[in-house]
């Protein structure tokens, strides 16, 4: 009788956006570096805009309101990085023409939310420093929050996106029952 091959069956990458603001250049290339890191080694597909800026034509054709939308929406999970400009260009609080990509992002992440009747697992806040806590827009504080820069936090994150446990649930054991006891009080 022929041996039986196991197929492994390979999954798709996880996919997921990261929203962020563009707070400085520094804090620009530590999402950047986010992002490379939940690509590989984590085996995450995570997108963000300096993706799309990487490679001809350095823009998307249907523009970037329209590419941010596209990209919340293909999303299986949106890492939002909170930071006071984020949240506060998330909460329309910006000055008319600063920050239109996070700010835009953050209208559509709400309308979402919104249509959803907050129901969320999808839009995840994270923060670098667990002093930027605080800057977790309010309509997301009853989620769970991720600090990228503790280990078991990150990882955490990581395991939640790529659907695996952080931790093994046993099995339970099966045992075997007595014989039920005659109640006493019952006689005949």
């Amino acid at each position: 009788m022929p041996e039986k091959q196991v197929i492994e069956e390979t999954k798709a990458p996880t996919k997921a956006f990261i929203s962020y603001s563009w707070d400085s250049e520094d804090h620009k290339e530590r999402v950047f570096a986010l992002a490379n890191t939940l690509r590989k080694p984590w085996g995450i597909e995570a997108d963000m805009d300096e993706y799309v800026r990487a490679k001809p034509p350095y823009t998307p054709e249907q523009g970037w309101d329209l590419w941010m939308e596209k990209r919340i929406e293909w999303a299986e999970f949106v890492l939002i990085v909170c930071t006071e400009t984020y949240k506060r260009r998330f909460r329309g609080d910006e000055e008319p023409g600063i920050g239109r990509g996070s700010t835009w992002e953050g209208t559509i992440i709400r309308q979402h939310l919104y249509n959803n009747q907050m129901r969320n697992t999808k839009f995840i806040p994270v923060v670098f420093s667990a002093q930027d806590l605080i800057h977790v827009p309010s309509i997301l504080n009853g989620n769970d929050k991720y600090v990228l820069e503790e280990e078991k936090s990150f990882r955490e994150l990581c395991y939640r996106l790529r659907k695996e446990p952080v931790v093994a649930i046993p099995d339970i054991a099966t045992a075997k029952l007595q014989a039920p006891l005659e109640p006493k009080f019952f006689s005949p």
